[in-house]
């Protein structure tokens, strides 16, 4: 019954903060005449975000200090990991085009500036890289999810190459980046959101768990001149930061070297 009580509580405080700053991005959207700029929309979704995070008491515990711009990739377990990314920081997103559809959720990330990419689609899918390379030469950090999904947290998905295409075009740096959960009454995988999942009993459920807390370890920019490449170091590096409890297995000179060429 208590567990019950937590959830139904925390969720009323996570639909009406969202709300309120659904409420504060009117009052910006009609200062600006209906232009925000996405760094603006970025400063507003962060703000939204820390300040959600902090009322459900799942302020991330971060490792690593991310640079202001550049593409950051990371993997991906749950409609959380936007929330928690963005309570650290600025960062304009880039999600599968089934996250504007989540309830309320999906209209914070939309007008947060999110790219949305629906990869059936090659078309949009470009449109998506475009939007993503303007960003970078704006001098943003886009935060990347390039499983092109969520998984349970038991491997990192294989990372798709096309989308860090931008990066190199614009010569951005792209840091790795990984993010776990942790609960006093669940595993990780309980908190993850994945397959044929249903969003709002997931929610519910989620927001149950006792002492929900969520980490996230960055790890030191790098440049590179392929994408495929690129995809394939970040992919050891989360894979390194998820595997370790202390700064994360990183990839060797070697390895790296041996990636390259």
């Amino acid at each position: 019954m208590r567990r019950s009580f937590r959830g139904a509580g925390r969720l009323v405080i996570l639909f009406s903060s969202l709300l309120e700053v659904l409420g504060r991005f009117v009052v910006i959207y009609l200062g600006c005449g209906g232009q925000v700029s996405s760094a603006r929309r970025a400063g507003w979704l962060h703000a939204s975000c820390a300040r959600i995070a902090r009322r459900l008491s799942v302020v991330p515990d971060v490792s690593g200090t991310p640079k202001g711009s550049g593409l950051i990739v990371s993997n991906h377990l749950t409609y959380l990991d936007i929330l928690v990314y963005g309570a650290v920081r600025p960062f304009v997103f880039v999600a599968k085009s089934e996250v504007r559809r989540w309830p309320l959720l999906g209209t914070l990330a939309s007008l947060g500036g999110t790219i949305f990419v629906d990869r059936d689609r090659s078309l949009q899918a470009a449109e998506a890289s475009q939007q993503i390379e303007q960003s970078l030469e704006d001098g943003l950090a886009v935060l990347l999810f390039p499983e092109g999904t969520s998984s349970d947290g038991h491997e990192v998905l294989p990372f798709r190459s096309p989308l860090f295409e931008p990066a190199i075009r614009t010569g951005a740096s792209v840091t790795a980046a990984a993010i776990r959960y942790q609960a006093a009454d669940a595993v990780e995988s309980q908190v993850t959101y994945w397959g044929e999942m249903v969003f709002l009993p997931h929610l519910l459920r989620t927001l149950c768990f006792r002492g929900l807390a969520a980490e996230i370890r960055f790890d030191s920019p790098c440049q590179f001149s392929h994408r495929k490449t690129a995809a394939r170091v970040a992919w050891l590096k989360v894979h390194g930061l998820r595997a370790s409890n202390v700064g994360g297995e990183t990839v060797t000179e070697m390895e790296e070297a041996s990636l390259r060429g």
